[in-house]
């Protein structure tokens, strides 16, 4: 049996359920501290076909869980909230977030079905005619310069 069968995918995660159950691999995780607002932790994890979400871990469960995770391993959770996404920068392309709860169950497992990377690269004629989304970041930081020149391109011409 296909571990698909046995978990859902990210990308069939949306609001219409709460008992979700799926098998991922931590590619990102980073931390945010916007003040006065307490920090909170963001993950963006990928199923076994390459589909990412991005997570929010409020600061309450912050301290629960910040020791457990671990970047590039595998992990079965469910018992999440999914909500719509509603951030001003999204890390991925998805409609929908998940967010942990004193709830949460997160269990490590080695998945060897979870890719350790995938990538989706946009050709550089489509970012020329404006063919991107605005509020998607790309890449990390050494990716900043090359969207910032791109974008101040685009709006002087």
């Amino acid at each position: 049996m296909s571990i698909s069968r046995l978990f859902q995918l990210t990308r069939d995660l949306n609001d219409s359920k709460h008992m979700w159950k799926i098998a991922v691999r931590i590619t990102y995780i980073w931390y945010v501290q916007l003040p006065p607002k307490p920090g909170h932790m963001e993950m963006i994890l990928m199923d076994c076909k390459g589909h990412k979400i991005q997570v929010s871990v409020k600061r309450d469960e912050f301290n629960q869980w910040r020791e457990h995770f671990i970047e590039n391993k595998t992990y079965v959770m469910h018992n999440f909230n999914v909500l719509h996404i509603d951030l001003q920068f999204k890390a991925c392309n998805h409609a929908y977030r998940m967010q942990f709860t004193a709830g949460t169950i997160i269990k490590d497992r080695d998945i060897p079905d979870i890719p350790q990377f995938e990538y989706v690269f946009k050709k550089f004629g489509e970012i020329l005619a404006g063919n991107f989304q605005t509020d998607l970041l790309v890449g990390e930081v050494f990716c900043f310069p090359l969207y910032i020149f791109i974008f101040t391109y685009l709006r002087i011409y």
